[in-house]
């Protein structure tokens, strides 16, 4: 929802006509959820894997999230680009039902296994528990 209320505000901005503006839209759309999205992940969606290590997760929460932004952005460039569709309709299909379909579920497969994964908390886990005996 906050992808597309963002995506949508920018792009019905009155009297701002940018080359590519809905490409920066679709990027900054994007970024709005990225913060969103790393609450309810982190403490919602994974909360029973998240490790007490915030920055290491935030990094790669970071690192993943702007990876899959590529794509929705991706989608938008190719639909108007390569098939030469262009307008605010074009642009939602490619960019928030296409892109957002599959930068979502690219994201989700890599927050499951390299940002909130249990081994990741367990190999916390093990080097704290060996801190106290050491």
């Amino acid at each position: 929802m906050v992808n597309l209320l963002v995506f949508n505000g920018l792009m019905l901005i009155p009297g701002v006509e940018l080359a590519g503006k809905s490409l920066y839209a679709v990027a900054l759309a994007t970024l709005a959820a990225i913060g969103v999205n790393w609450v309810g992940n982190r403490y919602w969606a994974f909360s029973a894997n998240r490790s007490d290590d915030a920055a290491r997760e935030g990094i790669q929460f970071l690192v993943v999230s702007l990876a899959g932004m590529l794509i929705p952005v991706g989608c938008v460039w190719f639909s108007q680009t390569v098939l030469g569709l262009h307008g605010l309709v074009a642009d939602n299909v490619a960019g928030n039902v296409v892109g957002l379909a599959l930068g979502t579920l690219f994201r989700f497969v890599l927050y499951r296994v390299w940002v909130f994964a249990p081994r990741a908390r367990s190999g916390e886990e093990t080097r704290r528990a060996a801190t106290l005996v050491g």
